[in-house]
């Protein structure tokens, strides 16, 4: 029960579990078998399975199901070359497929209520690579779909246990449908969504270095976000493109403007959220049917007053307005 709440802190979960575990286990210096695992909790939740531990090269082979919910997990060896016990790591294939999480969790003390059900009811399967070595965490050739979404990638956590950096290189598909299934509807479509970088946490202050590839548009996103009684972001954005006009049809699922070309955007981002934040351009280039246009300048929102209000101190150069006309 306290392992439970320390990953569902908002829930009340009970410390009175009726529980029976009955296994077999047989072993020598090299190999330890779990064979025929029964664990009952309160003669709903059942978990069967089996388990070898392969002492000399760290290795586990391991096949639980847990009901209700249909739940497989199972873990086998990486096909490369084991580390010997005394490198303390850990390599193996993880594969994981869900049912029913819902079904699963009504079955236990714990209150889903702030859950998202939606969700909750969909198959869910997992498969990577696992490796640990020296608080470094690499899930390699990710493959996690959610009914009609999928994300797929690797993501590497380095200092696990004291100042843990992520990286990641992902590609996340179907991103439309989980959000629906969240009640959240997206003010754009988003297809595709191509995410690489790499952000740390060092208590309450987050740094980030990313590139977002999303509508044929590269993003990069780099700087630090102040954590605390309020959140004070300072983040430098240059995004990219070869055709706006293409990118806001596939964004707003319209027709393309074929008099929107190339453009390139330079921008911070800095200020309190709660009081005064500053969006600075220092440039930004759009292509109207081949002629250039130059925007510059500043916004500047006070969210600190009754009303928030923002103010704009904009420089833009001359435009043809009949190049914004659809064709």
């Amino acid at each position: 029960a306290k392992i439970l709440q320390l990953a569902f802190p908002d829930m009340q979960i009970a410390d009175d579990f009726d529980h029976k575990l009955t296994f077999n286990i047989e072993g020598n210096k090299k190999i330890i078998k779990i064979n025929d695992l029964d664990f009952t909790v309160d003669k709903s939740l059942v978990v069967k399975g089996n388990a070898n531990f392969y002492l000399d090269t760290n290795q586990i082979d391991l096949a639980i199901k847990l009901n209700p919910g249909d739940i497989d997990i199972t873990l086998s060896p990486l096909s490369l070359a084991p580390l010997s016990a005394s490198d303390n790591s850990f390599n193996e294939n993880l594969s994981v497929k869900i049912l029913s999480l819902k079904n699963l969790l009504d079955v236990l003390p714990i209150d889903i209520k702030k859950l998202p059900i939606n969700l909750l009811t969909q198959p869910i399967n997992l498969t990577t690579n696992v490796t640990y070595l020296d608080q470094d965490l690499t899930l390699n050739n990710i493959d996690l779909a959610i009914a009609q979404a999928n994300l797929a990638g690797k993501v590497i956590v380095k200092n696990l246990c004291k100042i843990p950096a992520v990286s990641y290189d992902i590609k996340i598909t179907g991103a439309p449908y989980i959000a629906s299934l969240l009640g959240i509807e997206l003010p754009v479509n988003i297809d595709d969504l191509l995410v690489k970088g790499e952000t740390i946490k060092d208590q309450e202050l987050i740094k980030t270095n990313n590139t977002v590839i999303i509508a044929n548009t590269t993003n990069n996103i780099k700087g630090t976000i102040s954590l605390g009684d309020s959140i004070k972001p300072n983040i430098i954005i240059e995004s990219s493109g070869n055709n706006l006009g293409q990118t806001i049809a596939l964004l707003t699922k319209t027709l393309a403007n074929n008099s929107l070309g190339s453009y390139n955007i330079s921008s911070q981002i800095e200020g309190d959220l709660a009081k005064i934040l500053k969006i600075d351009i220092s440039n930004a280039n759009f292509n109207l049917k081949g002629t250039n246009t130059n925007l510059s300048g500043r916004l500047t929102g006070d969210f600190a007053v009754a009303k928030p209000k923002i103010t704009t101190d904009l420089k833009i150069t001359t435009v043809n307005l009949d190049a914004l006309s659809t064709e």
